[in-house]
């Protein structure tokens, strides 16, 4: 686990460091208010348009997902970088009882699916301390 300005980067070995301009992960814990129940899967798609260049973000696929007794959402997208190439993008976001939420990044310019087997990989080791 790598902390980087109030966020955990957990890491698979070098995975973080290697190839660090192909691949990116963060974790972080984000309080903004109270999100409800009824709003969070539309919350957690509108947050990854606010991505940088995320508009263009074309989402796949949306799964429910509970980890550490939180529930939230799994979104990957396809993306695009500055230059214009593709990308995938990869969300997770958890949400406590009180509408806070725990917000997972991920993107990688190359090797998609092997990268989203390893951001899946590395956001279910998370744990609240």
């Amino acid at each position: 686990m790598h902390k980087y300005v109030n966020s955990m980067v957990p890491s698979l070995g070098r995975f973080i460091f290697n190839s660090f301009a192909k691949r990116f992960f963060k974790c972080g814990n984000v309080k903004f208010g109270t999100i409800s129940g009824t709003n969070q899967r539309q919350y957690a798609l509108e947050r990854m348009k606010k991505l940088p260049r995320g508009q263009l973000n074309e989402v796949k696929e949306t799964k429910d997902i509970t980890n550490d007794n939180l529930k939230g959402y799994e979104i990957t997208a396809d993306g695009k970088t500055q230059d214009g190439k593709p990308q995938l993008v990869y969300e997770v976001m958890l949400f406590n009882d009180q509408g806070d939420y725990f917000l997972i990044l991920g993107n990688a310019k190359e090797n998609f699916e092997d990268n989203l087997e390893n951001f899946r990989k590395i956001a279910k080791t998370f744990k609240r301390k």
